[in-house]
């Protein structure tokens, strides 16, 4: 596991992650007892879950599909 807190793996991460086509926001929370870090995609594509790592510097990643979000 990383010595870094998951915020800043989050932070570190981020801008990375949100440059993948159709993620919409990237966050934290807890599953399962455990942290982790919540990518929110607007679809779960193929071409998108190929491009998100399954884990970041010992953090795992949960996918959390969306749909459309939409400002009002």
């Amino acid at each position: 596991m990383s010595s870094l807190s998951i915020q800043d793996v989050k932070k570190r991460h981020e801008d990375m992650l949100m440059k993948i086509p159709d993620v919409s926001g990237v966050g934290l929370g807890i599953e399962n007892d455990e942290h982790v870090i919540i990518v929110l995609v607007s679809k779960k594509s193929k071409r998108t879950i190929k491009r998100i790592p399954l884990q970041l510097e010992g953090f795992r990643i949960v996918l959390r599909e969306t749909g459309p979000i939409r400002a009002f």
